[in-house]
């Protein structure tokens, strides 16, 4: 039987990796919106300024954040090759060492997303495109997103080591 603590973190953090798909899939749509607007704007003439800009944030957006959605899933390309060739300890040696490289590397893309954020706030900094939006704005979901699969490689790093599973089992 699980602990109860267990089983209401782990809803918790199932609820934010899904909650992170969802804000995903709002950006993909916001980005068919930005490029429909585009090809309005190119048929009567017109221009609105900011929405090449806008789809790109969408875009850094929408892949950050479903980044974590998709490995809870166990959606996320992996390379079984290897590991499907192997049992027991070895299998979860490979596992264990792999999820704490993806540990280290998402970790360390966070950690320099988040101060990226934090100096653009700092500096005041502001797009140098039509938009001129404040730069830390469309940084942010970026950084929250890199911050959530860290989050989820974790999370699997300590379910493998300590249940034998993966979040997505």
């Amino acid at each position: 039987m699980r602990n109860p603590v267990t089983e209401l973190v782990e809803k918790i953090l199932n609820a934010i990796y899904r909650a992170c798909g969802y804000l995903a899939s709002i950006f993909v749509v916001l980005i068919v919106i930005s490029v429909l607007t585009n090809i309005v704007d190119r048929i009567l003439g017109s221009y609105t300024a900011g929405t090449n800009e806008f789809a790109s944030y969408c875009v850094g957006a929408a892949g950050a954040l479903g980044l974590a959605y998709t490995f809870g899933l166990n959606k996320h390309i992996r390379m079984t090759l290897l590991v499907n060739r192997t049992h027991g300890i070895v299998r979860k040696a490979i596992e264990v060492i792999s999820l704490l490289i993806a540990v280290g590397l998402s970790s360390f893309m966070s950690f320099y997303l988040v101060k990226m954020v934090f100096v653009s706030v700092v500096l005041d900094d502001r797009s140098t495109g039509t938009d001129g939006i404040f730069l830390w704005i469309p940084q942010a979901p970026m950084a929250f997103g890199f911050f959530v699969l860290s989050l989820a490689l974790f999370h699997a790093l300590l379910l493998e080591l300590f249940s034998g599973s993966s979040p997505g089992d």
